[in-house]
């Protein structure tokens, strides 16, 4: 036990574990400051901007409509978990063709594509 300038003392352990609860700002590996809690990394609304090619204006606009990807508030803060936000960019639906469901059409003076049904 450490004792403190007011007489009370209290173990390095439960100290550490209190902090923990806050976000602490780490150094990326590009040089970024990254939020991180619990173990969780944290990225800024201008990041996933970045990321997402989706612009600032819409993240804040989604926010106030409940919409988009999950965030989270510290103070004033607005942060999105890493995790959360790759879940929710899988979750989104895709588009585009797959080579690999198209057939020719028997018909060759047609020349038009279907897709295999099912």
């Amino acid at each position: 036990m450490e004792p403190l300038s007011h007489g009370f003392s209290v173990e390095a352990e439960e100290i550490q574990s209190h902090i923990s609860y806050f976000p602490v700002a780490k150094q990326s590996s590009k040089g970024q400051e990254v939020a991180s809690f619990m173990g969780e990394r944290y990225l800024t609304e201008t990041e996933v901007a970045e990321r997402t090619q989706i612009s600032l204006q819409t993240l804040r606009r989604w926010r106030l409509e409940r919409r988009g990807p999950t965030y989270r508030k510290f103070g004033s803060l607005v942060r999105y978990g890493e995790e959360e936000l790759t879940q929710w960019e899988q979750a989104q639906p895709c588009g585009g063709e797959d080579p690999t469901q198209q057939i020719r059409a028997n018909s060759v003076r047609q020349g038009i594509l279907l897709r295999k049904s099912g």
